[in-house]
């Protein structure tokens, strides 16, 4: 070898490249990009309908627009787990392992959205209550709201990621 050719250091491997189930983080982010980008609309279309709630008159009906809105929210959101793991499996070459973590990372990041916009939420209508009493409840809630929508994310994201992958007939979490 002359001085002309150096050798490169082996290049590290980064955080977004690191495997898991044969995948990297990058490709899980590619593949629940969509998925994902759905359920944070689905969380801001709650949370700005939440503001609305507090129009005096307009409570009763927003409130009633809220439930169906969360209901029809929530299976949305199942169908787009069970949808994850699915495409996982099918389209991208995995096994339960990939498609119980790209439900799972669905879960936690949408999860962290929800988390921090019930936060918000909840810390204005704390404000709003304007008792003693109901800022410390709408303030306990918005705290319990920021810690728990995220674990809830990965619990639920896991195991719709999961039944999804069934649903594409894989039935091992490992090997070939």
């Amino acid at each position: 070898m002359d001085s002309t050719q150096a050798t490169k250091p082996a290049a590290s491997v980064g955080f977004m490249d690191k495997m898991i189930g044969g995948k990297t983080l990058k490709e899980y982010l590619g593949i629940i990009k969509i998925p994902l980008l759905i359920l944070i609309a689905m969380d801001v279309v709650q949370f700005l309908l939440g503001f609305v709630n507090y129009i005096p008159l307009l409570n009763i009906i927003t409130g009633i627009i809220s439930i169906l809105v969360a209901g029809v929210s929530f299976l949305i959101s199942v169908a787009i787990g069970v949808y994850i793991g699915y495409v996982t499996v099918k389209k991208h070459g995995g096994n339960l392992l990939p498609a119980t973590f790209a439900g799972t990372l669905a879960g936690f990041l949408s999860g962290v959205v929800s988390g921090v916009l019930s936060f918000i939420s909840g810390m204005i209508g704390a404000g709003v209550s304007g008792s003693g009493w109901g800022m410390g409840v709408g303030i306990m809630f918005s705290v319990m709201a920021l810690i728990l929508s995220p674990i809830v994310g990965i619990i639920s994201g896991a195991v719709l990621g999961v039944i999804g992958g069934l649903i594409a007939g894989a039935r091992k979490f490992g090997g070939k």
